[in-house]
């Protein structure tokens, strides 16, 4: 989906978790210890639901501190192989995930959205700050 940034994950000496969600589009999730990438996880929806790679739960756990084990096994497989595009819209799996391992900002936006907001003058979304480029 959108690709990580390698100057930061080669400096990495914790733990680093990397999140997507587009609403339109999928979600996804790469878990990393130190530079070293222990996990991922990636369902995309468009053009039809697709996992491309699927979450080692335990790889997961072991370093995010089992924050998974609080699904049960079925809800668990479903949050992260769902059957059908019914089950995405109505598990939010995505969501789950981040509630899940204790993201508190997680939220979808759009920077085109946002951006095309700013050229009409509408007011941003609460919590979102733009950083315009400074003409030179």
């Amino acid at each position: 989906m959108f690709e990580p940034n390698n100057q930061l994950i080669e400096s990495n000496v914790g733990v680093l978790l990397h999140y997507m969600y587009a609403e339109d589009y999928g979600w996804s999730v790469e878990v990393y210890q130190g530079p070293d990438l222990v996990t991922q996880h990636e369902c995309e929806w468009e053009p039809r639901l697709n996992v491309v790679n699927k979450l080692d739960v335990e790889a997961a756990d072991r370093v995010l501190g089992s924050a998974l084990c609080s699904f049960d096994t079925a809800r668990l497989r479903l949050l992260l192989d769902p059957e059908d595009l019914d089950q995405v819209a109505e598990l939010e799996p995505a969501k789950a995930f981040a509630e899940a391992v204790g993201l508190t900002h997680f939220e979808w936006l759009s920077f085109e959205y946002i951006y095309g907001d700013i050229e009409r003058g509408q007011a941003l979304p609460e919590g979102v700050i733009a950083v315009l480029k400074r003409d030179a």
